[in-house]
């Protein structure tokens, strides 16, 4: 529940910036956090969809508590390092006070601001590092995505055959462990999966189609309405192009 969002938690704008200032480890903030959120009444009936990145970072906390190490330490030994992602990492990417990597942009009604990711206000509270504070390059990305469309195919690799389906099975109408179920691609006809995703600071859209062997990912260091109408355009081009090849 805690991973298809039908658990009842909060919805995912409800972050826990009060944690994140708290002492101690990563570790212990996000355990602090959960103790006091598990302590509130769900906001919705279980088994109801209702997007919240609060239930990723409750699942975060659980790994630790089983795995023994902070969630960035499982994600990095677990996903990264198998699958080759060495230009992956937490937080907002570059260092700061220089222009080594793309900033995230706020975008705001003049146009985008650029942030630098020195700033406080670069990335969400590390705390909910689980709820989206991971970043990557387009190759390593492209790793990532190599393997679920492998697994989505009955080819075992990071996880095996039974647990990639596991991962791509619905649990909520069209929604299963993260991704996005469509029984039909628009315009392509063809089943997938799919995610889209933003921190308010950058914004990614990603579908593969394991029937065919290949997908999609479209990214954007930019946030809010601005950055999503770009992402689509370009979407809807590429599906335009590959439909007429």
């Amino acid at each position: 529940q805690f991973l298809s969002h039908t658990s009842g938690m909060k919805r995912h704008d409800e972050y826990a910036p009060a944690s994140d200032r708290a002492a101690g480890t990563l570790i212990a903030k996000r355990r602090a956090w959960v103790e006091h959120v598990l302590q509130e009444a769900p906001q919705f009936a279980a088994g109801q969809f209702s997007y919240s990145n609060v239930g990723y970072m409750v699942a975060g906390a659980m790994l630790e508590a089983r795995g023994g190490a902070a969630w960035e330490t499982l994600l990095t030994t677990r996903v990264f390092a198998p699958l080759g992602m060495v230009r992956s990492g937490f937080g907002a990417p570059g260092t700061p006070g220089m222009l080594d990597e793309p900033l995230g942009h706020w975008s705001q009604p003049a146009g985008f601001a650029p942030i630098d990711p020195g700033s406080s206000d670069a990335n969400i509270p590390a705390a909910a590092g689980p709820a989206g504070n991971a970043h990557s390059t387009l190759d390593d990305y492209a790793r990532f995505m190599i393997a679920h469309l492998a697994g989505a195919r009955g080819v075992p690799g990071l996880v095996s055959a039974e647990s990639f389906a596991t991962l791509h099975s619905t649990v909520a109408p069209n929604y299963a462990l993260g991704w996005g179920v469509a029984p039909s691609l628009q315009t392509l006809n063809i089943a997938g999966f799919s995610h889209t995703g933003s921190t308010g600071r950058w914004f990614s859209l990603v579908w593969l189609a394991p029937s065919l062997d290949m997908g999609v990912v479209i990214v954007a260091n930019g946030g809010g309405d601005r950055a999503f109408a770009a992402i689509g355009a370009l979407h809807s081009s590429i599906r335009g192009r590959w439909i007429g090849a």
